[in-house]
């Protein structure tokens, strides 16, 4: 990309983001909620029905969550602010860039034989003419019914209407002025496609300055600004094709398409001889290695490709995941043209056993099984998993433009605020019957109060494990593994582990996290019935604590990242 196209892009993602903060911080007046004074009690908020109330206390009880961690009522709603004015910015480039892609109708792209809207925003209103003869023009209504689209193929993270960043929308000057800088850039720019990874890199240019100057980050999202950097192409190319290639040519050395797209293996060299004749600066390929020659035997034992996973656990907007999504279509195609192992042994054991898949269908199976990523930063998941479902449509549509995936991508912010206090011991009382299993995830919440600080780098594995094996039924003798002891002495029973009690293996750490979930969806849906707003966001947190334990605590074959090698000067 040209320096001078990534300086249009730097000032318009800036040019967003200020206009974006500065309506949102004035709507945010409207529901008595200030970032440089005391909040209005309800009383005092002219002309608050019964919806406006509901939404303030939403919007509050987001905020608090942040209070709860020592952060000042004023620095809170800045920090809502950015939340909400990035997550509208995210979700206006994002339509841009799907539209340009071919993936929806024009959303953004505004033309003089609509009225000066985009054919999207002219259907809508022909559609509803109700809607349209509002003061916005139908504007923001239009913009929610296209997320909603989106968010029925891709499931969460960025175009998510419900979520707690769309309680409030911009004001209609300022999403049209946002609409008319958006489409001021060439479509063409658009449709690059490291533009994900720009408008990541420039969002936060300002604020990286800022915190360089100050000395050091002061919170989280701080963490993640300071230590944010974009990978060119070649780097990712060569790490992932010298970590997820070299694997799979370990297993498959005559994998023709994985071969040639992953030209930047490092080729591996013979033994170098002993003796004083030997040149270290000799090289002479090894024709046994499986990395150089095609015919050479496997080292590795093989693997289904839909268990084989990589995990980038810096994940910023996925840009070795990117890359690698076109590294497992070739894994794809070459197992289902050489007969080899596709599916994993849960899929392999149902009937009917299930067909290779279509060029078509290898797409939505990537996202689900091959890739993931975490990162501390929300800007990056949701860029991340947009990037990925472009990627992912755009590749589903050339091999069949009739075919519609639903998508998950296995992508987690790991920035839960898990406040201490009532709400964390109203959820416990869930297991009041079983203090021993109460007292797991009682350690558990205590282990990740730092979650948001330390992201990936959470070990919860090993101490789920710990715990869950101490969490134990009861003692049973296990009669059937005594060994012969000395004659009349007695052997002491042994105490069964989880693993070895009947049903033990309901208690792995994976098992244990899913029925977990069950009970954050129950607790979740009465706090939904009783109106409580705070216990609904308590919710909403611990299950994104969840959602990082289940992807750390999996095995992954593959783990690339640009390490955080930022400093704070």
């Amino acid at each position: 990309m040209e320096r001078a196209t990534k300086t249009a892009i730097k000032k318009l993602v800036l040019d967003l983001r200020h206009l974006l903060e500065e309506d949102i911080e004035v709507v945010l007046k409207r529901y008595g909620l200030f970032t440089n004074r005391e909040w209005l009690a309800e009383a005092r908020i002219p002309k608050a029905d019964a919806q406006l109330l509901a939404d303030r206390a939403r919007m509050a009880a987001a905020i608090e969550v942040e209070m709860a961690r020592g952060i000042k009522r004023g620095e809170a709603t800045r920090w809502y602010i950015r939340e909400v004015a990035f997550t509208y910015l995210n979700r206006l480039v994002g339509l841009k860039c799907l539209e340009v892609r071919g993936l929806m109708d024009e959303v953004i792209t505004t033309r003089v034989e609509y009225g000066g809207r985009s054919q999207f925003h002219r259907d809508f209103r022909h559609e509803y003419p109700q809607l349209a003869a509002k003061a916005d023009d139908a504007l923001p209504d239009m913009l929610e019914a296209a997320c909603r689209i989106v968010t029925d193929e891709m499931i969460g993270v960025l175009f998510d209407p419900d979520s707690e960043s769309s309680v409030v929308w911009p004001r209609y000057p300022a999403l049209r002025r946002a609409i008319e800088l958006i489409n001021g850039l060439p479509a063409e720019v658009w449709a690059e496609d490291e533009i994900i990874g720009w408008i990541y890199q420039f969002y936060n240019a300002e604020e990286k300055e800022k915190i360089r100057k100050r000395g050091k980050p002061k919170l989280p999202i701080e963490v993640a600004v300071i230590n944010q950097f974009f990978t060119p192409r070649w780097v990712v190319k060569y790490l992932v094709d010298n970590t997820l290639g070299r694997l799979w040519l370990e297993m498959y050395p005559d994998s023709a398409r994985v071969r040639a797209k992953c030209n930047y293996l490092v080729p591996e060299p013979l033994p170098a001889p002993d003796g004083p004749e030997s040149d270290e600066n000799t090289f002479t390929p090894d024709p046994n290695s499986p990395i150089n020659n095609p015919q050479a035997p496997a080292r590795r034992q093989p693997k289904p490709v839909t268990e084989i996973r990589l995990i980038d656990p810096a994940c910023g907007a996925m840009h070795f995941g990117y890359y690698a999504f076109e590294v497992f279509q070739a894994m794809y195609r070459d197992a289902r043209e050489r007969g080899w192992p596709i599916w994993s042994v849960d899929y392999t054991n149902r009937q009917p056993v299930l067909p290779p898949p279509t060029d078509a269908e290898i797409p939505a199976l990537i996202l689900a099984h091959n890739l993931y990523g975490v990162d501390i930063d929300l800007r990056a998941v949701q860029l991340a998993a947009l990037a990925l479902y472009m990627k992912a449509r755009v590749a589903e549509r050339e091999a069949d433009p009739q075919h519609r995936a639903q998508y998950r991508v296995n992508l987690v912010c790991a920035d839960a605020r898990l406040t201490n206090g009532g709400l964390r011991e109203r959820f416990l009382a869930q297991y009041k019957d079983d203090p021993k299993l109460q007292q797991v995830w009682r350690e558990l919440f205590t282990e990740m109060e730092d979650i948001a600080q330390v992201g990936s780098l959470l070990r919860p594995e090993e101490r789920l494990r710990q715990l869950l094996d101490d969490y134990r039924p009861s003692t049973i003798e296990l009669e059937t593994e005594r060994q012969p002891g000395l004659p009349g002495v007695p052997q002491k029973p042994r105490q069964m582990t989880l693993a070895e009690a009947p049903g033990g293996e309901q208690w792995t750490p994976r098992r244990t996290l899913s029925q977990m979930v069950k009970n954050l969806h129950r607790f979740a849906k009465n706090a939904l019935v009783e109106a409580d707003v705070n216990a609904q966001m308590f919710a909403v947190e611990v299950k994104k604590a969840v959602s990082l334990l289940e992807i750390l605590t999996q095995v992954y074959d593959v783990v690339v990242m640009n390490p955080p090698y930022g400093t704070s000067t």
